[in-house]
């Protein structure tokens, strides 16, 4: 669970004012001389992105991810395959967290029902006994020597080195205090004692540190033991990760911090259906495999440079997932453009935004992929200025992260006034999001090298028209 500082740098630097919202700690990607090559450095990471408004993308596209290969596939589009791709109403986009109705009492009668244990794929399951905590040290808070009956918990996984899992904690702590002793809250970390009590001793904000931040109670694992019975018996391979343990002592939900709210409530309330948790856990576990197939096919298919191959996988995935294709249909807009097939990328680019032109979520992700994902003037830039445009006026002007990829698509057309107006508005929307403001400065950075430069030219160009008047006036004297 562990990340190298140059992959996490590559995080931070392709973030672009994104909120990261997962460090996956198993790959990374670049790209080495014009071919995709898979990069497996001694602590690989990678990240998933979503927007600065923490809206979920379809299908958790990531806006920020500029590698390509079968990574990407499954980056791009397989973010539904883990359990945390229950759904809800909501009015962030068209893959939120969340809305899974529920039975009067959450008890066990529902977790015994449709032949839950006959079916059953192996590793750890919604619905399954939840594993006992195996922990080295509590760091902070009230020890949780036993997971009880009656008692519910959340068990979340994160580390210092993921600003995702730390960008979180304020929230995590807003939940303990909104519940108190009907929910137990416990952050695990398999760091060492001495990395996480210096990052409890930092500074947080307005003169606070971490510790006087976090509200519910922070533990060591005990040599990954609590990670391997959670984590890795779950599939989970990303963080922040959280997992609800009910009153029953089963596990009833899983998925990233972020969408846990509602099912979290419903947990409490005793109205959640565990039974249908347990079928669309298994239902993601399914599709999360297929797409880990489809993976390997690409990888093989890229490395060879077979791009009609590259293509079919993709469209066997478009196919056979059709409540995804959004996230693949972008994926092979990638695909053909990395390959210099221009032709075949532009068709399928305006066929795109025929198709989704009244989805601004597709739309916002198109125009970023074009502008940030991709290189060259074969990218199409006017496409995804106009997929921009249409999907801030679907949206009222009034979602920051649209705002910022107009913004973004401004700038690399060199429009950097045009850029700096548009990313004025995304702080207006959103003033508390620094990764913003961040940019809005990049932008002004790059309009005031321009205005250097511009008066530089202009002074040489004055210099040289005096110069020559001079040399014309002594040839006149002469």
């Amino acid at each position: 669970m562990w990340a190298s500082r140059k992959v996490q740098w590559f995080c931070k630097k392709q973030c672009t004012g994104r909120v990261v919202v997962e460090c996956r700690p198993e790959l990374a990607f670049r790209r080495q001389k014009g071919k995709m090559a898979q990069w497996r450095s001694r602590q690989p990471a990678a990240c998933r992105f979503v927007t600065a408004s923490l809206a979920w993308k379809e299908d958790c596209l990531m806006k920020s991810f500029s590698m390509f290969s079968a990574g990407c596939l499954i980056f791009l589009s397989g973010c539904g395959a883990g359990a945390d791709d229950t759904r809800k109403t909501g009015n962030a986009g068209t893959n939120e967290q969340g809305d899974v109705r529920a039975n009067a009492n959450g008890g066990p009668a529902t977790i015994q029902t449709a032949d839950d244990s006959a079916d059953h794929p192996g590793g750890l399951m919604v619905g399954d006994p939840a594993p006992a905590l195996m922990i080295a040290k509590w760091a902070k808070g009230d020890p949780i020597e036993s997971l009880e009956r009656g008692q519910i918990y959340v068990v979340e996984f994160w580390a210092t080195w993921c600003g995702p899992c730390i960008t979180n904690m304020p929230h995590l702590s807003e939940l303990q205090e909104q519940y108190g002793e009907k929910v137990r809250f416990v952050g695990v970390s398999d760091e060492d004692e001495q990395t996480v009590t210096q990052f409890l001793k930092r500074n947080a904000r307005d003169d606070q540190t971490w510790d006087d931040i976090i509200k519910y109670t922070i533990a060591l694992d005990d040599n990954q033991m609590t990670t391997a019975s959670y984590m890795h018996a779950s599939g989970q391979q990303s963080i922040p990760m959280a997992f609800v343990v009910g009153s029953t002592g089963r596990v009833e939900w899983t998925g990233h911090p972020m969408g846990m709210d509602e099912p979290l409530r419903q947990i409490v309330a005793g109205e959640w259906d565990l039974h249908e948790a347990i079928v669309q856990f298994r239902e993601q576990r399914a599709v999360q495999e297929a797409l880990m197939e489809a993976q390997g096919e690409l990888d093989l298919a890229m490395q060879s440079e077979d791009w009609d191959a590259a293509v079919a996988v993709v469209d066997s995935l478009v196919e056979r997932f059709p409540d995804r294709s959004s996230g693949f249909k972008l994926t092979k807009l990638r695909l053909l453009q990395h390959a210099g097939l221009d032709e075949q990328f532009a068709a399928f680019a305006d066929r795109l935004l025929q198709e989704q032109w009244e989805d601004p979520r597709f739309l916002d992700n198109f125009a970023w992929n074009i502008a940030v994902t991709m290189s060259g003037e074969s990218r199409k830039l006017e496409l995804a200025l106009k997929a921009a445009r249409q999907a801030s006026t679907l949206t009222n002007h009034s979602d920051p992260s649209i705002m910022e990829t107009l913004a973004r698509v401004y700038f690399e057309q060199g429009l950097v006034d045009n850029a700096i107006a548009a990313q004025k508005k995304a702080i207006d929307i959103q003033p508390s999001n620094s990764g913003l403001k961040r940019t809005l400065a990049e932008f002004q950075s790059k309009a005031a090298q321009s205005r250097e430069t511009a008066a530089a030219a202009d002074q040489n160009s004055g210099d040289d028209q005096d110069t020559q008047a001079a040399e014309a006036a002594k040839s006149t004297d002469e």
